[in-house]
């Protein structure tokens, strides 16, 4: 008799869509925690009295699907998860209108040595691919951003040039209608009957929260919270064979390094960042109803961006934003190596409001200004009401 060993386990999601009813192209996923799904049970105890002291009635109550899928953050690997989580998949960002100039894929002349056109604000340079943002209304930090990804900058100077990259494309935590994916779960090492194989199938399922972390010690982590709404029973693939899924799009590529990494603050400021987390907390919950065991929806909350960035101190400068409830703007740019080939994947906050921050004085070694911030809904230049933009662009 075969065990089934967690090495071999394979969890796939279909396509995102409207309807937590529908079923289809599977993509297996990359992942370190494959702990989720899994279906949640409540319990209804019977309190009748027993003259033999024994409960004597237990029933199944309200069930819903929760986990955690754990996972290393590498170029379209996680895709599905990010839609699921910001609630709008990935949507063009090639041309837009910014103020009074329009932006679209092509060569601009740099008039001073960078920012390199009126309304173009250079926010970070990671190794050969520098990321604008375009703004609509002012320095006022979310008044109508656009991110621009501009590869083989020519010169510094006034006359030089450079291009921006094609095929960028955007997801933006927003008000939309909810995304549902499926998920299916193997088990490949058992041996049911003698014929191997097991699955389960999980549907309606959506991410709650999604959380990165980012760490001089470590690849580029995230996990995802799942809530959704029906489990099925495990079913022999010899009964019914199991959907066929996909190899996943990132297959090929390596995980994103922090060394490959930049975070800027503020806008054109890069600041000596040692680490940073955040969370995109969308506060769903479902729905206990009578006459079914499973809820029909899966509504949304609030949706709360948070984290926390690691700083060396070095000045006033982020500490006083706090005092004085300035807002600001971060922007954390990823790349698999700092090569300006390599394809890229930009997180992006528009309007940051700093908490509570806290001094750590080793002994040792440099001060440390740890500064908790919450990001706070912005107008992206299409109009989209947003306070997160994940935006990856293409291998050049």
């Amino acid at each position: 008799m075969a065990t089934q060993s967690g090495a071999t386990v394979t969890v796939s999601l279909s396509a995102p869509e409207t309807n937590p009813e529908t079923v289809g192209g599977y993509q297996t996923q990359r992942l370190t925690d494959r702990n989720g799904p899994s279906l949640e049970v409540g319990e209804l105890t019977s309190n009748e009295v027993s003259e033999f002291r024994q409960e004597t009635s237990i029933r199944s109550g309200f069930q819903q699907v929760t986990g955690q899928l754990g996972f290393e953050l590498s170029p379209l690997a996680q895709d599905r998860l990010i839609e699921l989580a910001t609630t709008e998949t990935f949507v063009g960002n090639d041309t837009a209108t910014v103020g009074s100039a329009t932006f679209a894929a092509g060569v601009y002349t740099i008039v001073t040595p960078i920012p390199a056109k009126d309304g173009l604000v250079d926010i970070f340079d990671n190794g050969g691919g520098h990321v604008f943002v375009g703004r609509v209304g002012g320095a006022t930090p979310g008044a109508g951003d656009r991110l621009f990804p501009m590869v083989n900058i020519a010169g510094t100077g006034a006359g030089g040039t450079i291009t921006q990259q094609t095929g960028s494309l955007i997801s933006r935590v927003r008000k939309g209608a909810m995304l549902y994916s499926s998920i299916q779960k193997k088990y490949p090492d058992v041996y049911p009957g003698g014929t191997p194989g097991l699955y389960q199938v999980f549907s309606g399922c959506t991410v709650n929260n999604l959380s990165f972390s980012m760490q001089p010690g470590s690849l580029v982590t995230g996990t995802a919270d799942l809530l959704g709404l029906e489990a099925g029973n495990l079913i022999k693939e010899s009964d019914s064979a199991s959907a066929v899924a996909a190899a996943n799009p990132g297959a090929a590529s390596t995980a994103y390094s922090p060394f490959a990494s930049c975070a800027g603050i503020g806008e054109g400021a890069v600041a000596v960042v040692s680490g940073i987390d955040f969370t995109i907390n969308n506060n769903r919950e479902t729905v206990p109803l009578l006459c079914s065991a499973f809820a029909d929806s899966v509504y949304e909350g609030v949706a709360n961006v948070s984290g926390t960035v690691t700083l060396l101190f070095e000045d006033e400068t982020e500490y006083n934003k706090f005092a004085d409830e300035t807002e600001t703007t971060l922007t954390v740019g990823l790349k698999e190596t700092a090569q300006s080939s390599d394809e890229m994947m930009v997180f992006h906050f528009p309007r940051v409001r700093y908490t509570q921050p806290s001094f750590e004085v080793p002994a040792n070694g440099p001060v440390v200004l740890t500064l908790n911030f919450r990001a706070l809904e912005s107008t992206y230049s299409d109009g989209v009401k947003t306070s997160a933009i994940i935006l990856k662009t293409p291998a050049v």
